[in-house]
């Protein structure tokens, strides 16, 4: 979630700045890339030296691809968070369509934006360790829907708090560490997910379970992009203009606020048929277990 604000800082510490303006934004762009590029290759190798495959294919199991996506749209938890990737992700893409306009025509303070963007990352990393413990005392099913709740109503909130900074820094802060708890759950679940498939299906298909919900959730961006670009356009908003109609203005504040604080709410509707409980990955775990050792 952090992606951009560190991309701009870099961006601008490279490219140089000058009265807040970028003097050589290609160039920044140019050697930001390398960068990323040369730490995820470095990632990528630590990641294959490190890793190691905790869960062993089932032997019986035969290799197709057809039959993975067929079982792969029965399993009704992987569904429950698919749908639950797309809408989150079209919330951050509307939300970070519309963020800049918002401080540079409502806020008027365009130098205001990544240090707004920096201080509700570090919130997020802040509440992360949180994570953990809440869900061993309430449960993951319990725990993401209140974060949903709680941090939708933050996100809503903002566009109460009108053009009192103070008080937008304070909900974005709060919305942030409400829903941080959610980032490292929504993974996990995907991982009970995936043994819920083997469990009471028959059939795992884990890469297929991660790599078909992030494909997912890009396209929940990509939704969300365009989405937000539609109301701008249905706003009125005039491009690259030096003011914005009162029309526009609202279409801003609603993709920064109300709208991606509703659907981060309705989060917590769609993960109400989440069926994966304590209890089911209690028992998850010790047939899943036996099966396995009687396998070798």
């Amino acid at each position: 979630m952090g992606n951009n604000e560190v991309s701009f800082s870099l961006l601008d510490s490279i490219a140089g700045k000058k009265e807040g303006i970028v003097i050589d934004q290609a160039q920044g762009y140019q050697y930001t890339v390398i960068a990323f590029a040369i730490l995820s290759l470095l990632f990528f190798f630590i990641a294959f030296k490190t890793t190691r495959e905790r869960v062993p294919a089932p032997k019986k199991q035969d290799n197709s691809v057809s039959k993975d996506f067929k079982y792969l749209f029965k399993n009704r938890p992987w569904i429950v968070l698919t749908v639950v990737g797309v809408v989150s992700f079209v919330m951050f893409a509307m939300q970070n369509a519309a963020i800049a306009y918002y401080f540079k025509y409502f806020i008027k303070n365009t130098e205001e934006v990544q240090l707004f963007n920096i201080v509700g990352t570090l919130a997020l990393i802040v509440a992360l360790p949180f994570s953990k413990p809440l869900a061993k005392r309430f449960g993951n099913k319990n725990v993401f829907i209140t974060s949903s709740i709680v941090s939708g109503i933050f996100f809503a909130a903002i566009y109460a708090a009108g053009s009192n900074i103070t008080l937008i820094y304070i909900f974005n802060v709060l919305a942030k560490m409400a829903y941080a708890p959610a980032v490292p759950l929504l993974w996990t679940m995907i991982a009970d997910a995936a043994d819920f498939g083997e469990w009471h299906l028959g059939r795992r298909t884990t890469g297929l379970c991660f790599s078909a919900a992030v494909f997912a959730q890009k396209v929940g961006w990509a939704i969300g992009a365009a989405a937000a670009g539609w109301i701008l356009e249905m706003s009125n908003f005039v491009s690259n203009g030096d003011t914005q109609p009162d029309s526009a203005i609202f279409g801003i504040k609603l993709l920064v606020s109300v709208i991606p604080g509703v659907l981060y709410a309705s989060c917590a509707i769609v993960m109400a048929f989440y069926n994966i409980d304590a209890d089911t990955t209690t028992q998850m775990k010790i047939d899943l277990e036996a099966k396995r050792a009687s396998e070798l």
